[in-house]
């Protein structure tokens, strides 16, 4: 295995990585990158010993990274953290990994976007069902109209995490999607920005820039045939973090900007 890498996520998963990286024994950090969210992961001698993804630390943190499915990632050799926030045994974190990446492909059948809605369901009965306070807490932010990323943020919960909430709740039949709210019309940017984004973008990293901005518009639940003018700039901020030289970062930021201007 070679000391320093890089890769795509979709195409290796973060469990398959720490895996290789605790077979042979190797110390480093391990770098991923989804959109604008950037998480770490620490091992010394193959054993995880410090993760940090959004606003989670530990285990937490190496779960929560291990059901993203899309983003890059690059592995450092020879860095250790500041401080460590693991002390389970590794094989027992991906042992529960494994279960955890089962879990959540079961639960993304079911709930395949953040932009659904739920609504109680007509549900009579619930005399069975033994509901946690977290649960109920998000049971009582439900109504009809808010999505899973708009209950999430109101809770300052993870999405994965009001997601797993989410999913108990719908298979106990207490809640059950509701139709898409009507909304006013959005304004959309045409295929001549993604014209230009690509082009921009192939000038700093070379025919890599189709699939990296395809990546970011699935990560944001958008297509690139309807995406809204208003997140046209979180779409450039999420790509140009892919860029790690920072000249050619700042350059391609600033064009994109005069493009932003005039749609």
């Amino acid at each position: 295995m070679v000391e320093v890498f890089t890769g795509d996520l979709s195409q290796i998963r973060l469990l398959d990585i720490l895996n290789l990286l605790n077979l042979e024994n190797k110390t480093g950090k391990v770098t991923l990158k989804r959109g604008s969210a950037v998480g770490e992961i620490f091992v010394e001698n193959g054993k995880i010993i410090h993760g940090a993804a959004e606003s989670s630390l530990g285990e937490e943190a190496v779960y929560l990274m291990m059901t993203w499915m899309i983003g890059k990632f690059s592995y450092a050799p020879d860095v250790l953290p500041e401080s460590r926030t693991i002390n389970t045994p590794t094989d027992q974190i991906l042992s529960q990994g494994v279960q955890q990446v089962q879990e959540w492909s079961r639960i993304r059948k079911a709930i395949p976007s953040t932009d659904i809605a739920f609504r109680l369901s007509s549900r009579n009965q619930a005399d069975d069902i033994v509901l946690r306070a977290d649960e109920w807490n998000i049971l009582i932010h439900i109504n009809g109209t808010k999505t899973l990323g708009e209950v999430s943020r109101e809770l300052g919960m993870s999405e994965v995490e009001t997601a797993k909430r989410l999913h108990r709740l719908l298979t106990a039949q207490l809640i059950e999607v509701a139709e898409r709210p009507v909304r006013s019309p959005k304004r959309i940017v045409g295929k001549v920005f993604f014209e230009l984004v690509q082009r921009e973008l192939m000038w700093v990293m070379g025919p890599m820039a189709p699939v990296v901005i395809d990546d970011h518009v699935t990560e944001m639940d958008e297509k690139t045939s309807a995406f809204p003018r208003d997140r046209a700039a979180e779409l450039i901020e999420g790509i140009s973090l892919e860029i790690s030289d920072e000249g050619k970062r700042v350059g391609f930021q600033k064009r994109m900007l005069e493009v932003l201007k005039k749609i």
